[in-house]
């Protein structure tokens, strides 16, 4: 950790204890030494996982790099500060909030933010398009969809991808007009789902330029404060509409964004950070996108930053291992002995039991770390005084 490679690491605290050393980091530097660069962090609100990730983006920065940070609670807006402060490169914010109509006076988004992500005309691929458009349907829907409305819908989808101009309000009418009255209930369903101001973003409309996402240059906050998350804890099936509609929002960004970073040259350095991981990988369809950018993020020279509250997060039942391309992992305090357990276990501490109780009494900006050749200690975070004054996520840190 205290090792500092030059152009490959910044500087980001000091271990806690005796001797004391500096401790060096960069998101992607396990990438040139062929292994995952991808990094996991974890710990309760006001511990300091935010201000870490803030960290770590403006040093991204500062080193060329390009990437996109989904931010949920719209925290890594002041990033921009820096920005026009001259001390990072380029921070552009792209908002998805609802706003009220200056003529109509309803809510609604931005007229270039309209249809962007709408997955029946997603990509130039009409078959990726219709699989897509069934998953978010499926996602939307739950386990209330059956193997029979499934059949009937995948192919109402597979025209109507191949058809001109396609979009979702055309798909929804489709099934409103068809003679199975269960298709026509899910019809029923989705309709009420896609009257949310914020469902406009999944609805393509022809007389609106559709706007091309551009993360080409410099670093793109999207802001998603907008947008509605259920709780960690709650069940998919059991989800607000507007809830579930966020959930398929953030997954298809995620999507959109994966395919622009691996397109992009290998000699690009590159980041995805995701706050809140969570809410990306409520979803199914989701929790495999994920992987794939865990898995590909070396040979892409792309790192993912992902930020939870608890290590748990990423444990499910239907096989996914998130955890198996995470080999950097910083842990903020956390009272959850069960989930501190877990953490030190992952980051295959061998007297994991002591260490998971020391995580239980870390200080505001104290974090165990792994490092990506498996080394671990308490260190503190650490950053200019002008960029702590900035960031305030947590005013106590040190």
């Amino acid at each position: 950790m205290s090792n500092n490679i030059y152009g490959l690491s910044m500087y980001i605290g000091s271990t806690k204890f005796s001797p004391k050393m500096p401790v060096f980091f960069d998101t992607n530097y396990a990438a040139y030494i062929n292994k995952p660069p991808n990094t996991l962090i974890t710990g309760a609100p006001g511990r300091g996982k935010t201000f870490l990730g803030m960290l770590l983006a403006a040093q991204n920065s500062i080193m060329n790099k390009v990437g996109v940070i989904l931010d949920p609670k719209g925290d890594f807006r002041k990033l921009m500060a820096l920005y026009n402060n001259d001390i990072i490169n380029k921070v552009n914010i792209w908002d998805i909030s609802v706003k009220p109509d200056e003529r109509t006076g309803k809510l609604s988004l931005d007229k270039d933010t309209i249809g962007m992500l709408d997955p029946t005309c997603f990509t130039s691929n009409h078959d990726y398009n219709a699989q897509l458009t069934l998953d978010v349907i499926k996602d939307l829907m739950g386990k209330s969809l059956t193997d029979a409305q499934i059949n009937i819908i995948s192919n109402l989808i597979r025209d109507l991808c191949k058809a001109p101009a396609p979009n979702m309000k055309r798909l929804i009418s489709k099934l409103e007009r068809h003679e199975r009255e269960d298709v026509r209930s899910v019809a029923t369903i989705l309709d009420l789902m896609f009257a949310s101001p914020i469902a406009q973003i999944l609805v393509y409309d022809r007389q609106i330029q559709k706007k091309v996402l551009n993360i080409k240059d410099g670093i793109t906050v999207i802001n998603m404060s907008g947008l509605t998350f259920p709780d960690p804890s709650k069940e998919l099936d059991k989800c607000s509409s507007e809830e579930k509609i966020s959930l398929v929002i953030v997954s298809l960004l995620n999507r959109l964004i994966r395919d622009i970073m691996f397109s992009m040259p290998v000699n690009i350095p590159k980041f995805l950070m995701i706050d809140e991981a969570w809410s990306v990988v409520s979803l199914p369809s989701s929790r495999g996108l994920i992987e794939e950018v865990l898995l590909k993020g070396r040979s892409k020279n792309m790192a993912c930053i992902l930020l939870t509250q608890a290590t748990s997060h990423l444990d499910f039942n239907d096989g996914t291992d998130l955890d198996a391309g995470i080999q950097m992992r910083f842990a903020f305090g956390s009272q959850d002995a069960k989930d501190n357990l877990l953490t030190c276990q992952k980051m295959r501490i061998s007297e994991y039991q002591q260490w998971a109780k020391a995580v239980e009494t870390l200080g505001v900006g104290e974090c165990l770390m792994c490092d990506v050749f498996g080394r671990h200690g308490i260190i503190q975070i650490k950053s200019d005084e002008e960029w702590k004054e900035i960031f305030k996520t947590t005013p106590e840190l040190n």
